[in-house]
């Protein structure tokens, strides 16, 4: 029998650029306000530049438990240029973190994104991540993919780790994500892309929706508004009191949430 041999010579090493797809056992919520936000930053600043391409920044708010994080909102984050480096605002930041809390208290900042033509990450991603994680723990790089032409959800979401055994010091571990909606954002997100294919703002569900609620409490002002007259009417004695009616309204007070505060006795004895 032949003897095989076996080639022991050890690979040729590659440069690690801290790009990895393996598996962080990370669970992502990803709102479509976060996506909305992000492609409206980029597509502004774009346009402002006259289509050159460019880089933006912000930061990503959510909530985390255990390995489950839910990415709710975003806001852009201003950069400054120091010795052609571009680098972080941090009074900026922190001044922004500080106003979102007022408004939010129970989201934190999660995480920072991007954009670039490639889904890899770069040496320049991996130095602004750095550069976030003196102000605070970062957990997740969200990129959105420019150069993305197909069907699919042009977003990227890494897991970034430090390690200094890299060529960059960081390490981001590419995480799945799923779409986590709520119904006012279905709503919202429905009404953008109609508009966005149509042109009008009649044809989206939003309308549809908005003017069906607004007809029901215009009829609801109508109504309320004749009971009103024939009260006065009959307490002034322009007109005779009808047991039946009377009766009626009764009933129909008595079914409303008992409330006794000085703000809703002032709107109803205001007359």
């Amino acid at each position: 029998m032949a003897e095989v041999q076996m080639d022991t010579t050890p690979p040729t090493p590659t440069p690690d650029w801290g790009t990895k797809t393996e598996t962080t056992g990370l669970s992502i919520s990803l709102h479509p306000l976060v996506v909305m936000s992000i492609s409206d930053h980029y597509t502004r600043v774009l346009a402002q530049g006259g289509g050159k391409e460019v880089k933006v920044y912000g930061a990503l708010l959510g909530t985390q438990k255990g390995r489950h994080l839910e990415v709710s909102n975003c806001f852009e984050i201003k950069t400054v240029f120091v010795n052609t480096i571009e680098s972080l605002d941090h009074d900026y930041l922190t001044e922004k973190d500080t106003m979102f809390k007022q408004v939010y208290p129970n989201l934190d900042v999660i995480g920072w994104y991007s954009n670039g033509h490639m889904a890899e990450t770069d040496a320049s991603e991996s130095d602004f991540h750095r550069q976030l994680t003196e102000w605070n723990v970062t957990l997740l790089f969200l990129k959105l993919v420019t150069s993305n032409v197909s069907n699919q959800l042009p977003i990227t979401i890494y897991e970034a780790t430090i390690d200094p055994n890299v060529n960059t010091g960081v390490i981001f571990s590419e995480v799945s994500y799923a779409l986590a909606t709520e119904e006012a954002e279905r709503i919202g997100v429905d009404h953008v892309a109609r508009v966005s294919a149509s042109g009008s703002a009649d044809t989206s569900a939003a309308s549809d929706h908005l003017m069906v609620q607004y007809r029901a409490l215009k009829m609801l002002f109508h109504r309320i508004k004749i009971i009103s007259q024939y009260l006065r009417a009959v307490k002034s004695g322009e007109l005779p009191p009808s047991p039946e009616v009377l009766r009626d309204i009764q009933s129909l007070t008595r079914q409303l949430p008992v409330t006794q505060t000085p703000e809703m006795n002032e709107e109803c004895n205001d007359n």
